[in-house]
């Protein structure tokens, strides 16, 4: 018996990413049950019509859940659906006077990290001065909610700074300072791998082949066809 043959390919690439683009991003307070205030970093996103939270926070708020759901598709995503919605107050992290209440259906995941990667302090300190909404905008981090066209709008207060051309923009917000856009920041080289695993079973391999060249045993003609192939034969040898 022929042994399962595994082959694994492994492809390796640096690049070093001169430009990278940062979204709008805010670290706010969240009202729990026990009218007690949990962090959560949110994505600030005027293209969703909706706002939404992962369901784990969910767990920890505490909140009750409304029986609702609704169909959520994104750019080349295939839809999924978002279950269960809730009612809550947030705060900036900086400033529990300042209430904002809304709704957001729940989701098992956000996005991945935003940035990707974590970006130089030095971009952080270009913008010291101002009061961020996310302190850490910066670095990779996870996602708890994403507060839509609905939140967005009204939290915004139209100022805008642009300080260099390898700078992002810095936006004011109600919830602090928000720095978006791209930058041209230089970062390390990044290592990419991607892994391509493939499980041969080469004795079946070999099995299907000589089942195909297998020249077959018994006749497949029908019983008139025989006896013309016998009649063919008999005058042929006499």
């Amino acid at each position: 018996m022929v042994p399962s043959t595994s082959v694994c390919a492994n492809n390796l690439v640096k690049e070093k990413q001169n430009t990278n683009v940062l979204l709008c991003t805010a670290v706010v307070n969240i009202l729990n049950s026990k009218n007690q205030l949990v962090s959560a970093r949110c994505i600030l996103d005027s293209a969703s019509q909706k706002s939404y939270i992962k369901r784990s926070l969910v767990k920890k708020l505490g909140l009750n859940v409304k029986n609702k759901s609704i169909s959520v598709s994104c750019l080349g995503a295939a839809e999924t659906i978002a279950s269960g919605e809730i009612d809550f107050t947030f705060t900036p992290h900086f400033n529990q006077k300042f209430h904002v209440k809304t709704s957001a259906f729940l989701i098992e995941k956000i996005t991945d990290n935003i940035p990707t990667i974590n970006l130089p302090q030095s971009l952080k300190d270009s913008f010291s001065d101002l009061l961020f909404a996310d302190p850490n905008f910066h670095n990779a981090s996870e996602l708890d909610g994403l507060l839509g066209v609905n939140v967005f709008l009204s939290l915004m207060k139209g100022e805008t700074i642009k300080r260099d051309e390898r700078l992002p923009f810095a936006l004011s917000t109600k919830l602090g300072w928000v720095i978006a856009g791209s930058t041209a920041f230089p970062v390390e080289n990044l290592e990419e791998t991607s892994v391509s695993y493939l499980s041969v079973n080469t004795g079946e391999l070999i099995q299907s082949f000589w089942e195909l060249e297998q020249i077959p045993t018994s006749s497949s003609f029908t019983k008139e066809e025989n006896l013309c192939e016998n009649a063919f034969y008999r005058k042929l040898c006499t």
